[in-house]
């Protein structure tokens, strides 16, 4: 009894042994991205670009609406967009070339970096705006660092239904080109005839 009961008591032990020799592997973990380490002596901007203009009515209002993306990898904080309208090519005879400020708009809180953000600009009159160009620049106040400070602007030719308009106020015509009206000499009354002078009575 004794001597398989010693077998057992080294079965077992060896048993331990070879479990205990198992190789110790960490559980698997999932493959996460890397996020971006930032590279030594560069400075990480924001960078904004103007992507659309849309013009559209808002019940019976006329409105632009400008969204900006920040393509940068910074957060941007406030800036302003400004936003014109003006003739696509000179016009009229003369060729009269114009261009007017729609509005210059505050974008808070800012765009995050890959964010878009977006406001409506109030057109003029009760409708949209015949054959015009939109060009809407942003961050106009330079006061955004950015990575890359030369595409910031965006034109839009809008919707054509006919000849383009005029300004709202033409300019005056100097003297020169003023059209010349000939005086009109009257028609003498047949029945005229001149007075004689009377001279003092004596």
């Amino acid at each position: 009894m004794k001597t398989i009961s010693l077998a057992i008591i080294v079965a077992a032990a060896v048993t331990t042994l070879a479990a205990t020799a198992q190789p110790q592997f960490p559980p698997n973990k999932p493959n996460l991205p890397t996020p971006p380490q930032p590279v030594r002596g560069l400075t990480v901007k924001p960078d904004l670009t103007v992507m659309s203009i849309k013009p559209r009515m808002l019940g019976a209002v006329p409105y632009a609406y400008v969204c900006v993306k920040n393509s940068g990898g910074a957060n941007a904080g406030p800036f302003n967009v400004t936003l014109t309208m003006g003739a696509p090519a000179p016009t009229g005879s003369p060729p009269i070339s114009w261009i007017t400020l729609v509005g210059d708009m505050n974008y808070a809180p800012g765009a995050s970096a890959g964010g878009f953000t977006c406001n409506d600009f109030r057109l003029p009159g009760n409708a949209l705006p015949n054959c015009v160009k939109y060009t809407a620049r942003a961050d106009s106040g330079n006061v955004i660092a950015e990575s890359n400070e030369a595409n910031n602007m965006l034109e839009h030719l809008g919707a054509c239904l006919g000849e383009p308009p005029l300004p709202a106020s033409k300019p005056k015509l100097p003297l020169t080109d003023a059209p010349q009206i000939k005086p009109v000499s009257p028609i003498p009354d047949p029945g005229w005839a001149p007075r004689p002078i009377l001279g003092p009575r004596p």
